[in-house]
């Protein structure tokens, strides 16, 4: 008896050993890398909501919006950023810690168990939305939860205290992001398990109601706010009603993003998906998963297994016929799920000494991997915003046709006043149907657009308005208002093989890296000759000399 006792003593301070050293590992990872920059996805738009009492996009992030305004608060001499990428990094050595624990639950050894909470912690993808505002850890975070929970439900735990923790931790992850609702079904798969072991009474189906009603607050938090924002960030097609609210929770305002693709496109995505989480985080990912399958998993581990492969499915189901350009990011329950069979195939091999040695051998080095190869957020999306509108005159109006665009520019206009003396006008479309209400700036010569998207933007407006290069956008004019210096060719004609050279003020010798040079032209030719036209830009000195570096032709088009 005492024997059994010192044994369960023994094995708890080793449990607490393993996670610690967890968090040693994702604090070493993560927090000397944790800086006050943001990223070119979602990063901007939910520091600039945790700020303000703006609402990011659908389905609106209740809970890491709430705590990301705590982290400003706590952190606030440190930067807007810096404290929610701070929140950002300890949700995720949290993740680390409970895939640790959800292993050790369902009977793994510790060091199997601290493999899998290292192989997690340590992918390219998993480390790089750690560092920057994004919040797909958190649902990492939510699903660990609840598969720990069924795994308690598998082995005919019915307490009150657990019936709250599932109502809580399941309210909170549809909070969070509506799609855990489809995770949430792998519960049935352990209450299957439990062969009638899980007999819950009246006191766990309250606590449960409870669980749910406390992990509601979040989402009624949002609702209140939703009728009452009149924000930057929030869609303006939404008017506030109860019937938008529920098509911006349950984010059906995306719907037409799903299932667009073919069936080659979606299988190319496939292969992409494969060799995006070999790099992603070790080719032992997937080579361990396959090796899982071939060799099977333990029978106790089944339940388990069916589990992840049935989030595997879903998540890539869903994420591989969803069109975004920020799709990667949402695959992280997919390697989740694939970074737990590689951990379990660690635990096939049968002699104790070989299979530690591995576990340590493999945490070893995708620690150091991680920690050379993931450096830490860079100002290239800061540098960019501030280069590209750093030369629209003052007075000007931008157009902005992608949130990508504008998310970082109102960042660093709300917390740097970053060219305060423009206005930007952020447009679904441009369209030439829509310059009518940008005649001001149209008649003043100060209309600029990157036309980015849509794709045909740039031939649509060609219809109607001259577009003339400026630097990384365009300026919009009326037609007629093109330069004086635009070399125009009659119509049929050919070109001369000899260069004219045009006067500009631009002076080559004395150019910097980032400078340019705004020009335009105008081809007056038939339909087939076009298409055999080139045109040639070189830019030349003042002796007619052209430009070179290490005999590379530079100042063309």
């Amino acid at each position: 008896m005492i024997n059994s006792f010192e044994s369960n003593i023994k094995s708890h301070k080793q449990f607490i050993l393993t996670l610690f050293a967890l968090i040693v590992v994702g604090v070493f990872l993560y927090l000397p890398k944790v800086v006050d920059e943001f990223g070119w996805y979602n990063s901007s738009e939910f520091v600039l909501s945790a700020a303000t009492n703006d609402i990011p996009h659908a389905p609106g992030y209740p809970l890491y919006i709430g705590l990301a305004k705590i982290a400003i608060k706590i952190f606030k001499e440190a930067g807007p950023s810096y404290a929610v990428n701070l929140l950002t990094s300890g949700i995720s050595i949290l993740g680390g810690v409970l895939f640790c624990v959800l292993f050790v639950a369902n009977g793994f050894s510790l060091p199997v168990a601290f493999l899998a909470g290292t192989l997690l912690m340590c992918g390219r993808n998993y480390t790089e939305q750690s560092l920057t505002a994004e919040v797909y850890t958190l649902e990492i975070c939510f699903i660990l939860a609840g598969l720990i929970v069924g795994k308690k439900i598998q082995q005919g735990v019915s307490t009150p205290w657990l019936g709250f923790v599932a109502g809580l931790v399941g309210m909170l992850g549809v909070g969070h992001r509506p799609t855990f609702g489809l995770y949430t079904l792998t519960l049935i798969l352990f209450v299957m398990a439990s062969k009638n072991k899980f007999r819950p009474d009246k006191n766990f189906y309250a606590a449960l109601i409870f669980g749910v009603l406390i992990g509601l607050l979040p989402t009624l938090h949002l609702y209140a706010s939703f009728g009452e924002v009149d924000g930057i960030l929030f869609d303006p097609m939404l008017v506030g009603s109860f019937s938008d609210f529920l098509k911006f929770f349950t984010g059906t305002i995306y719907s037409g993003g799903l299932f667009v693709f073919s069936f080659s496109e979606v299988f190319g995505r496939f292969l992409y998906f494969i060799w995006f989480v070999t790099v992603d985080s070790s080719n032992w990912v997937i080579v361990g998963s396959l090796a899982l399958f071939y060799f099977q998993p333990h029978k106790e581990h089944l339940t388990l297994v069916k589990a992840l492969s049935w989030i595997l499915f879903l998540n890539l189901f869903l994420i591989l016929n969803y069109n975004a350009f920020e799709a990667h990011t949402m695959l992280l329950p997919s390697i989740l799920a694939l970074t737990a069979f590689a951990a379990m195939s660690v635990d096939l091999i049968k002699y104790r000494f070989i299979k530690e040695l591995c576990c340590f051998t493999v945490s070893l080095f995708v620690i150091i991997s991680s920690y050379t190869s993931i450096k830490a957020p860079n100002s290239e999306t800061r540098d960019y915003v501030k280069r590209s509108i750093s030369s629209l005159p003052s007075g000007s109006t931008v157009i902005l046709s992608n949130d990508v665009e504008f998310k970082p520019y109102y960042y660093l206009r709300r917390f740097n006043r970053l060219r305060e003396d423009i206005v930007v006008a952020l447009a679904d479309r441009v369209v030439a149907d829509d310059m009518s209400r940008f005649e001001d700036a149209l008649s003043n010569d100060r209309l600029f657009s990157s036309l980015i998207y849509p794709e045909n933007s740039r031939e649509n407006l060609i219809k109607s308005y001259s577009l003339e290069a400026f630097g990384y956008f365009y300026k919009i004019i009326e037609y007629g208002g093109v330069s004086d210096t635009a070399f125009v060719l009659p119509n049929n004609g050919v070109l001369s093989p000899v260069f004219e050279i045009l006067p500009s003020e631009f002076r080559i010798n004395e150019a910097r890296p980032g400078e340019f040079l705004s020009y335009s032209y105008q081809l007056c030719v038939d339909k087939a000759d076009f298409k055999k036209t080139l045109v040639l830009t070189v830019l030349v000195d003042e002796t007619g000399e052209l430009q070179a570096r290490d005999g590379i032709l530079v100042g063309h088009d």
